[in-house]
C-alpha cells in the first residue's frame, strides 16, 4: 500500500486588501474547499493561520470557515499548528515565537471548534531551525513537519524520524520536494502523478509520500488546477469509479436484463459479460475492491436470460483487494509506520536551496545574508521589541496599559514575513509591502513609547527609549532610501 499525505497551507498577509482576498476567495479557497468535500475517500492536512481566519471571519466569508468546521468534523481534514501571522519564527526571540504560536492555536479554536486540534505543527513556510523545538514541544503538538531540503538523510517512505529537544522526542515528517513542486510547477498532470507515486513503492510492502503545497496554488494561481488536478487524481482514485464506468460501458453493449452478480467481499453489483462456450470455472475480478473471484459458470445464464448469477468463489482477503495509493492525514502515518531514528534537520525552508544550505544561507527570501535591506529590516523589528517589551514593564496606568495593548497587537500582526519576502530581489523587490511592514513596526514603536513616556518610569529609562526610537527612524529611512536607489 502506498499512503498519500497532502497538506495545503492556506496563507494571506494580513494587511492584504478586501479586493485580493475576494479574488482568492473566489478563484481558489472555495472551488478548492468544494473539491475536498465532493469526495468522501479523500483525506487531507490543512495549515490556515489564525490572521487569515479572523480576516475571513471580518470580511464576511464565514461560509469558507463553516466549510472548514465541515470537513474537520467529519474527520476528512485536519488543522495543523502554527505561528498566527505567518513569521519565520527562527528568526524570532524565544519569546516572540511563544506568543505566535499561542495566539495562532487560540485563534483556531475560536474560529474552527472542536474540529481544530493541533496535534501537528507547521512552521510558517516550513521555516525551521532547532532554535524553534522547545515552543513548539511545550505548546503541546506531536508532530513536525518539514521541507525534504532539511532532511539530512535519505527521505524517508517507511518509517518516521524524530527530533530531540532537551531530552523529548517528536516525530518529524518531510514533504518531497520534487513531487510538491511538479504540482506547483506544474509539471504533471493526473496520470503521470499517480503513476510516480506508484513508482515510488518499489519492492516494500508499505510505503508513504508527503505533498506540501499553497493552497493557493488551486485557482488562484493555476486556474482551473483544482479541477484540472485535483478533481481528476481524486476521480481516478475513487473506490466507486471504475464500477460506475463499468456498469455504464456495459449497459450500452448490452441490454439491461444482462445476468448481474454481487461482490460478497464489498457488496458491488456489476455486470458480468461474456460470449461463446462457457467453462466450467473463470475468473473475474471486481470492479470496486479489486478482489478476484472464481465463477461456477454451470451456474450461469446467457445472455437474455435476465437472471442473476450464482458466484462459488472464494474472495482473496482484503488486504489484497485494498487500492493500491490511499489518501491519509499526516498524523495517521504516526499509526501506519514505526519509529525511525533521531535526526538533525538542516535549517532552512522550503523555499531553500542545497546550495543555499551550503552557503549557510538558509533564508535567503527573509534574511539573506548579502541583502542589506534585510539586515536593516531585522535591526528595525528587533528595535520594535525591545520598546513594546519595555512598554509592558512600564506601564501603570489604564491609558499607558490601552497604549500597550495597541502596540502589542501591531507587533504582532508586523512580524508577518511578507515585507522581508518582498525585500529580496527575486525577482524584484516590492517598496509597498516593504513600506507597509516599515509602518506597522513604527506605529508599535510611537504606541509603546507614549506608554512609557505617561509612565511612572524613571528619566534615564525613557531616554534610553526615546533614542531608540531615533535610531528605528534613521534604519527605516535608510531602507527606504536603498529600496528607491534598486
Amino acid at each position: 500500500m502506498i499512503y498519500w499525505a497532502q497538506l495545503f497551507d492556506f496563507y494571506q498577509p494580513p494587511p492584504q486588501t478586501p479586493q485580493a482576498l475576494e479574488n482568492i476567495c473566489n478563484e481558489s479557497y472555495r472551488p478548492l474547499l468544494e473539491v475536498l468535500s465532493r469526495y468522501p475517500h479523500v483525506k487531507a492536512t490543512l495549515n490556515i493561520n489564525g490572521a487569515l481566519l479572523e480576516n475571513l471571519h471580518n470580511y464576511g466569508y464565514r461560509d469558507i470557515i463553516f466549510n472548514l468546521q465541515a470537513l474537520g468534523e467529519k474527520g476528512d481534514v485536519e488543522f495543523t499548528g502554527s505561528g498566527k501571522y505567518h513569521p519565520i519564527l527562527p528568526l524570532l526571540p524565544p519569546a516572540e515565537r511563544k506568543r505566535q504560536i499561542e495566539l495562532h492555536n487560540a485563534a483556531g479554536a475560536r474560529f474552527l471548534g472542536q474540529s481544530y486540534g493541533n496535534s501537528g505543527f507547521f512552521p510558517p513556510a516550513m521555516s525551521y531551525s532547532s532554535a524553534i523545538l522547545p515552543e513548539v514541544i511545550t505548546a503541546g503538538h506531536r508532530w513536525l513537519i518539514l521541507s525534504g531540503i532539511a532532511c539530512p538523510k535519505e527521505l524517508p517512505t517507511g518509517k518516521v524520524y524524530q527530533v530531540e529537544c532537551a531530552g523529548k522526542k517528536i516525530p518529524v515528517f518531510f514533504r518531497n520536494d520534487l513531487l510538491s513542486n511538479k504540482i506547483s510547477s506544474p509539471q504533471t498532470d493526473p496520470r503521470g502523478f499517480l503513476e510516480q507515486i506508484r513508482q515510488m513503492r518499489g519492492e516494500a510492502e508499505n510505503t508513504y509520500v508527503i505533498t506540501a503545497l499553497d493552497a493557493e496554488t488551486f485557482g488562484h494561481k493555476i486556474p482551473g488546477w483544482e479541477r484540472l488536478f485535483l478533481s481528476a487524481v481524486y476521480e481516478q482514485m475513487d473506490p466507486a469509479r471504475v464500477t460506475r464506468e463499468k456498469v455504464e460501458r456495459t449497459r450500452i453493449e448490452y441490454t439491461k436484463d444482462e445476468p448481474v452478480t454481487v461482490c460478497p467481499v464489498c457488496g458491488t453489483k456489476f455486470l458480468l459479460v461474456f460470449s461463446g462456450e462457457l467453462p466450467r470455472l473463470g475468473k473475474v475480478t471486481c470492479p470496486n475492491c479489486r478482489t478476484e473471484l472464481t465463477v461456477h459458470y454451470k451456474e450461469a445464464v446467457k445472455k437474455g436470460e435476465g437472471k442473476i448469477i450464482r458466484l462459488f468463489q472464494v474472495p482473496q482477503t482484503r488486504e489484497q483487494a485494498a487500492p493500491e495509493i490511499r489518501m491519509v492525514t499526516v498524523s495517521d502515518l504516526l499509526r501506519l509506520f514505526p519509529a525511525g531514528e533521531t535526526v538533525v534537520p538542516e535549517a532552512s525552508s522550503w523555499s531553500t536551496s542545497a546550495e543555499d544550505i551550503r552557503a549557510g544561507n538558509p533564508y535567503p527570501l527573509w534574511q539573506d545574508k548579502d541583502n542589506e535591506i534585510h539586515r536593516l529590516q531585522w535591526e528595525h523589528l528587533n528595535l520594535c521589541i525591545e520598546i513594546v517589551n519595555k512598554a509592558q514593564e512600564c506601564a501603570d496606568s489604564d491609558e499607558g496599559k490601552s497604549l500597550y495593548g495597541i502596540a502589542r497587537h501591531l507587533l504582532d500582526m508586523a512580524e508577518y514575513s511578507c515585507h522581508f519576502r518582498w525585500a529580496g530581489c527575486r525577482p524584484v523587490p516590492d517598496t509597498n509591502l516593504v513600506q507597509i511592514g516599515l509602518y506597522d513596526q513604527w506605529r508599535a514603536m510611537i504606541n509603546a513609547y507614549r506608554a512609557i513616556n505617561q509612565s511612572g518610569a524613571d528619566a534615564a529609562t525613557k531616554s534610553s527609549c526615546y533614542n531608540k526610537i531615533t535610531v528605528a527612524r534613521t534604519v527605516r529611512d535608510k531602507i527606504i532610501d536603498r529600496l528607491f536607489a534598486m
